[in-house]
């Protein structure tokens, strides 16, 4: 039976042991969560997981994700994988994504796409920074060099910015939003994200249908490709039903927030702008890595930094005459 032997294979267990947080909370028992499960499959779940594609996110009607739900043997599997078997991990992945939440729903906001794909960070890392797969792949939305470069991020051995989360999910978005304008389907590019563009085109041509579900039938697709989607809808049908599947309401311990582009003329310090955002050096530098490096380099063009948006309105305050330009 497929899913025996995709319970067997283990089958998308790239979360490695670098998925390490905080502690759980107590949570009830197994049996009791698979018995829900069981029971409601075709009621419960069927619900859920249509619901959480096309209900307004967080109350926000403007922000509907535009990506359909559906229910199948896959999405049930991840399911009773995420809340059952792998429940204590993926409550500490949930727990550590509440830090990066504010900042990319913004960048994928500003794009205009579904909030709903801050779930793909989820099942890509467990939003763990410095995560590597065995393919080299890095960061929270494990790029490859090539797509990295692809989408402006220098991956120099001074610095990798896959690792660093704006950076990451700018591109991220960037590359998202490319895929979905070129497969018209949140299934395919989502699909093309995970396998690269190139072969979800193969499995069209082969398959002859653009329909994801009767590719992955087919087996016109690589297998982990096959269960990337069902896995994203599990992952974001339960992480928006927190309740419904036992788990407690996350909060974010080390938040990134929602975050302002300033572009400065030559000649501040990194000393001055932490005075004039109200802000540590260290914070400063959080959200802008290279940026001592930079202001102490000889340039003549505006050097473009990101604050946070409240840090960033401080800093306007006081700083008129240094900024080019504040993109809000």
């Amino acid at each position: 039976m497929f899913l025996k032997r995709l319970f067997h294979t283990g089958l998308g267990l790239c979360l490695l042991a670098t998925l390490q947080g905080c502690a759980t909370p107590p949570h009830p028992e197994n049996h009791a969560i698979g018995e829900l499960l069981d029971r409601d499959v075709g009621n419960l779940n069927q619900s859920v997981a249509s619901q959480i594609m096309t209900e307004p996110y967080h109350g926000n009607a403007k922000l509907k994700a535009k990506v359909q739900g559906e229910i199948d043997q896959r999405v049930w599997w991840w399911l009773r994988y995420f809340s059952v078997r792998e429940r204590d991990l993926f409550a500490r992945n949930l727990e550590r994504g509440e830090n990066y939440r504010p900042l990319v729903e913004q960048i994928l906001s500003d794009q205009k796409l579904p909030l709903e794909l801050y779930y793909l960070a989820l099942i890509e890392s467990g939003y763990v920074n410095h995560a590597t797969s065995p393919t080299s792949a890095v960061g929270i939305w494990q790029f490859m060099k090539p797509t990295a470069s692809n989408y402006g991020l220098k991956t120099d051995p001074s610095f990798d910015q896959r690792k660093h989360p704006i950076a990451a999910t700018i591109a991220a978005s960037r590359y998202l939003a490319d895929l979905h304008r070129r497969f018209d389907s949140w299934y395919l590019a989502i699909a093309a994200f995970n396998a690269g563009p190139g072969r979800v085109n193969k499995a069209i041509r082969e398959g002859h249908t653009r329909d994801f579900w009767k590719l992955a039938d087919g087996h016109f697709l690589p297998e982990e490709t096959m269960e990337y989607i069902p896995k994203f809808l599990a992952a974001a049908t339960i992480g928006n039903h927190l309740n419904q599947f036992g788990f407690r309401e996350m909060k974010a311990q080390m938040p990134w927030e929602p975050i302002s582009a300033i572009s400065l003329r030559p000649g501040i310090t990194l000393a001055k702008i932490s005075t004039l955002a109200n802000l540590n050096t260290d914070e400063v530098l959080r959200y802008n890595p290279r940026l001592d490096k930079e202001l102490k380099t000889p340039h003549s063009r505006p050097i473009h930094i990101w604050l946070p948006r409240k840090s960033a309105q401080e800093f306007m305050k006081h700083a008129e005459t240094l900024i080019a330009k504040v993109d809000t």
